[in-house]
């Protein structure tokens, strides 16, 4: 299998995180194509409609597209249920990590609007938008924290690579001062191996 990723996306990161947790390193090649919003990578678009990453093309043929398709995916491939539960742990699961994912979509488009868009073209209303939705996720988090620091759920697996791209791009956000309970538990996340083997680079 080929997964097309960029070691800068939270979103590969996620799936980088559930191939290790799987044990399915040595079956998926890592490429990395142009997905950048104003560049286009026109072969890469020829396989990708859309052009963004991770994308992951199975033995078939076949491509997948969105992290959560590919993470289902790959825990149905290994028979796993610990990635995504069944039944109403499943709908839990799921909610959570539309929260996490929600909010690191909005931080990829501050990223976006503050460093791609030149600065006479942005928009300061909507980018406190964004940051109000990131804020606003973290907040419930820490409301709502994981119960364990394992990294074997999809809902903490996509809200570990929130907090890691917040870091990443935005270091001085200062997120946890907002959230004491929510930064000791990515603390303790920060030191296992999957999120040490996949720190996001440029």
């Amino acid at each position: 299998m080929i997964l097309y990723g960029s070691p800068a996306s939270p979103f590969v990161r996620k799936v980088s995180i559930v191939i290790e947790q799987l044990g399915l390193q040595q079956r998926v090649k890592i490429e990395r194509p142009i997905a950048h919003p104003t560049q286009v990578d026109n072969s890469y678009y020829q396989q990708n409609p859309l052009g963004k990453v991770p994308a992951l093309k199975l033995e078939s043929g076949m491509l997948l597209h969105d992290s959560l398709v590919i993470c289902d995916y790959l825990g149905a491939l290994c028979g796993a249920d610990i990635i995504i539960g069944e039944a109403e742990k499943r709908a839990a699961q799921l909610t959570r990590h539309n929260i996490a994912n929600g909010a690191t979509e909005a931080a990829l488009s501050l990223r976006y609007e503050t460093v791609v868009r030149p600065e006479q073209l942005r928009w300061p209303d909507w980018i406190d938008g964004q940051w109000h939705k990131v804020a606003q996720a973290i907040n419930w988090f820490e409301k709502n924290p994981p119960a364990k620091v394992h990294l074997k759920s999809i809902d903490d697996i996509a809200l570990a690579c929130l907090l890691g791209y917040l870091d990443f791009r935005f270091a001085k956000f200062a997120w946890r001062e907002q959230v004491p309970e929510l930064a000791l538990w990515f603390e303790k996340v920060s030191l296992t191996t999957v999120m040490i083997n996949s720190q996001p680079s440029d």
